[in-house]
C-alpha cells in the first residue's frame, strides 16, 4: 500500500464513528390490520400475481392448462402433483436449464412489500426459484405477517445458512428505462394463498 493511500485509511480509522445498538422494535405495532388484502393489494402493484387455493380447482390440472407441457415441472407442494423432475443439489446446470415451472411453499409472505420468505429447509437447489421461467409459490394466509419487522422476528438466516424474500417475477428498467420482466429470473411469479387451517 502506497504512503498516502495508508494515510487515508489512518485518518479513517481514528474518524470511524462509534457503534451504537439497533433500535428495539419489538414493542413496534403494525399499521396494517388486514394482511391478506394488503398483501394481494401489493403483489399487484410490483407485478406479481395470485390466486387463491380453493379458487383454481384440480392442481395438477391448473398447472398444466396455466402453462402448458413445453418443459419440466419440479413440485416441491405436494397438493400439485409430483411434478416431471426431481431435483437434487447435485443437478446438473444442463437439467436445470430444462425446468420450465418451479412449485415451491414459501414459509411465511409480507403484506407491506410482497415478499415470500424461502430458505435452505424448502430448497434442494439454491437455484431452483431463479431458473425456472415460471415460479410458483404456494402459501398459507395463516403465514402471512403485516411487515417486514415481524418478519424478521419469525425467521433465522443461521438454523439454514441462505434465505431470501421473493417478490414477484424478476425485472429490470435498467436498459433505456423500459421495464423488461424475466431478465434474470423467471418471466411471471404466482402466488397460491391458501386457506388457513383451522
Amino acid at each position: 500500500m502506497s504512503r498516502s493511500k495508508d494515510e487515508i485509511m489512518d485518518r479513517i480509522r481514528r474518524r470511524k464513528p462509534a457503534l451504537v445498538d439497533l433500535p428495539d422494535t419489538r414493542g413496534l405495532k403494525s399499521h396494517i390490520a388486514d394482511a391478506e388484502a394488503v398483501f394481494k393489494a401489493t403483489l399487484e402493484l410490483i407485478g406479481g400475481d395470485w390466486a387463491d387455493f380453493t379458487s383454481i380447482g384440480n392442481p395438477e390440472k391448473w398447472l398444466e392448462t396455466r402453462y402448458g407441457n413445453s418443459g419440466h415441472i419440479v413440485c416441491l407442494d405436494s397438493d400439485y402433483g409430483p411434478g416431471t423432475l426431481e431435483i437434487g443439489p447435485d443437478t446438473p446446470l444442463e437439467v436445470l436449464n430444462t425446468i420450465e415451472v418451479a412449485v415451491i411453499p414459501g414459509k411465511l409472505g409480507v403484506a407491506e412489500n410482497g415478499g415470500v420468505w424461502l430458505d435452505d429447509a424448502l430448497l434442494p437447489h439454491r437455484i431452483l426459484p431463479f431458473i425456472a421461467q415460471h415460479l410458483v409459490l404456494t402459501l398459507s394466509v395463516a403465514q402471512l405477517v403485516p411487515d417486514l419487522h415481524e418478519a424478521y422476528r419469525r425467521i433465522s438466516v443461521a438454523e439454514t445458512g441462505f434465505g431470501i424474500f421473493i417478490a414477484g417475477p424478476s425485472k429490470t428498467a435498467d436498459i433505456e428505462q423500459s421495464l423488461v420482466k424475466g431478465a434474470q429470473g423467471p418471466r411471471t411469479a404466482m402466488i397460491v394463498l391458501k386457506p388457513a387451517i383451522p
